[in-house]
């Protein structure tokens, strides 16, 4: 009877300690469920961040005067140009697979007979900042630096301005044309492209050794009396490759707004 009672006493134990134990399973696995849905929201909002410009404040080249990160690209600003650095993860060959390198590619857009004295500007402030710790030499980093929604030339060509900005992630730049001014002078050099053409939709397509970069057809337009009206507009080739927009006729008395779109893709 004493040896029932000790072994009726001992299996009730272990079922408590079961009972217990899955209990804290259960527990666990609640919250490693609700950890992993709750960064899912978090991984989503990263992917919609705008797209922003960082003045230069040391982390890079001191001929950059502002930079943007998106999607496969690092775009920098100069006093005078802007310098595409295209990325493209390959394989490395006798590798295995997971194991990948980056090569990247630049793409200078250069305004031809453009000022030469511009000065670009930063345009609309954004609530972030951007921080940078490299190494560790705390003399070497640089910290809460700003971001801009947009970066301005001012007088790019007499009377012609050019504004850089994002929209959803895709980098877009106007050329804003004020009444008089001619848009005949904008001519847009592509330097570090293997080839540049334009295909049957109107789009600029600059093929690189790390993807094509596309460029719309160009948006433009002109409001007039509260009214948006579009102008027909396409892409010229020129002899020496660089890139004309032929515009159909317009009210030359109205502020004029051309508008491409660059999108790239490895």
């Amino acid at each position: 009877m004493k040896i029932f009672k000790k072994v009726l006493t001992g299996f009730c134990l272990l079922l408590l300690l079961l009972t217990s134990w899955n209990q804290q399973a259960f527990a666990n696995s609640q919250l490693t469920t609700e950890k992993a849905t709750n960064t899912s929201p978090i991984i989503e909002a990263y992917g919609e961040l705008p797209l922003s410009f960082q003045p230069n404040y040391g982390q890079t080249d001191h001929k950059v005067k502002f930079l943007s990160r998106g999607d496969g690209y690092t775009l920098f600003l100069t006093q005078s140009s802007a310098v595409l650095a295209l990325s493209n993860p390959e394989n490395k060959e006798q590798t295995s697979s997971s194991q990948k390198t980056v090569k990247s590619t630049q793409i200078k857009l250069q305004w031809l007979g453009s000022n030469p004295d511009i000065q670009p500007t930063s345009v609309q402030p954004l609530p972030g900042v951007v921080n940078y710790f490299v190494g560790s030499n705390p003399q070497q980093w640089h910290q809460d630096i700003p971001t801009y929604a947009q970066v301005k030339y001012s007088s790019l060509y007499p009377g012609i301005d050019l504004v850089y900005y994002g929209n959803q992630g895709q980098l877009e730049y106007d050329l804003l044309v004020a009444p008089g001014a001619d848009p005949n002078l904008i001519k847009l050099k592509l330097e570090g492209a293997q080839q540049l053409e334009i295909d049957d939709q109107g789009q600029l397509l600059v093929h690189t050794s790390s993807g094509v970069l596309q460029q719309h057809k160009p948006i433009v337009y002109q409001v007039i009396n509260g009214h948006k009206q579009l102008v027909e507009a396409k892409y010229v080739l020129s002899k020496q490759q660089s890139v004309e927009i032929a515009l159909a006729s317009y009210d030359s008395h109205e502020p004029l707004v051309i508008d491409p779109v660059l999108v790239y893709s490895t």
